[in-house]
């Protein structure tokens, strides 16, 4: 048990919290549904916002807690579904040029098709696109694993800190930036997946909210997510790993985290224009992988990548 308890505090929680915190949600939803039969009745002035929220919004609410960290879950989601297409469609063509199957590790070659980065295509081809789809990439299952895991833990406590607007633009920024830079350090030869870029920018986020607000209101926020970054800048170390986008993305997510606390900042831009830059991300991730699905540069230049690839 006192392993246990260990682990539950390093991501931030404890079992009496999540029994409280279960607990509570039960209470909460029930108290949500009423809400939303209230918000859906007729004969309520038009533009009334009970609680400060609009009649919609309240409705919504019933379905999806405020609590509920839906950018985290969404990103999550979209990362599993991505790595087990890519899975699938390298068995399938492994399987029609009658060759073996590599089990739950995509074939690179796929995973360039799907919207990976390959620094030739950024460079001679314009493919800009690569710098957002492939976040949501990854090598294997081993990849797919540590980056779900530190996404779900700091994914949660950026959630809680700076909501679900501010939160997505963090994830896409820090995210492209850190590809940016592995870009600029590897140029034509760079050839990279994954959300580490992102992930290293959610905790840079929440150590630039600490560094603004030193406290012992931030105190546990330092405790949990400080050795993550250490964690997370030795494995930066280990072959293989794009050091260069855990950079990138890191930095970009120390400078969002430390302006977006800044509380002039705060009133200049209001929560719903978050919420539209966040929506704006949304689209900017779908338009991304459209460019992908229709891009033929990809294929015909298949035979190069092999011969460039080591």
């Amino acid at each position: 048990m006192a392993l246990i308890d260990d682990l539950l505090r390093l991501f931030g929680t404890s079992r009496v919290r999540l029994r409280w915190k279960w607990d509570n949600w039960q209470k909460g939803a029930r108290r949500r549904v009423e809400a939303a039969g209230d918000a859906v009745k007729p004969g309520k002035p038009i533009g009334y916002q009970p609680g400060g929220k609009s009649r919609l919004r309240r409705a919504l609410s019933a379905f999806i807690p405020d609590e509920f960290p839906l950018v985290t879950v969404g990103n999550l989601i979209l990362i599993l579904v991505f790595f087990f297409a890519t899975v699938k469609v390298s068995h399938d063509a492994a399987a029609a040029s009658g060759e073996s199957a590599g089990g739950l590790t995509p074939d690179t070659l796929q995973l360039i098709r799907f919207g990976g980065q390959w620094g030739f295509l950024l460079l001679r081809e314009g493919e800009w696109w690569r710098l957002v789809t492939a976040i949501f990439l990854h090598w294997d299952l081993l990849h797919l694993i540590l980056n779900a895991v530190a996404l779900w833990v700091a994914g949660q406590a950026v959630e809680d800190l700076f909501g679900r607007g501010r939160t997505m633009v963090i994830w896409l920024v820090t995210g492209v930036a850190g590809f940016a830079v592995s870009l600029w350090w590897k140029g034509d030869l760079d050839t990279t997946v994954g959300a580490s870029g992102s992930v290293f920018g959610l905790i840079g986020a929440v150590i630039g909210h600490v560094a603004r607000y030193r406290g012992r209101t931030t105190q546990h926020l330092k405790d949990r997510f400080v050795p993550w970054l250490i964690f997370g800048v030795i494995w930066s170390f280990l072959p293989r790993v794009n050091g260069a986008a855990h950079v990138g993305g890191l930095a970009a997510g120390l400078v969002l985290g430390a302006l977006m606390a800044d509380a002039r900042m705060a009133r200049r831009l209001p929560d719903w224009m978050w919420r539209v830059a966040g929506i704006a991300c949304v689209l900017a991730i779908v338009v991304a992988f459209w460019f992908a699905y229709r891009s033929p540069a990809a294929a015909q230049l298949a035979p190069l990548f092999r011969e460039a690839t080591p």
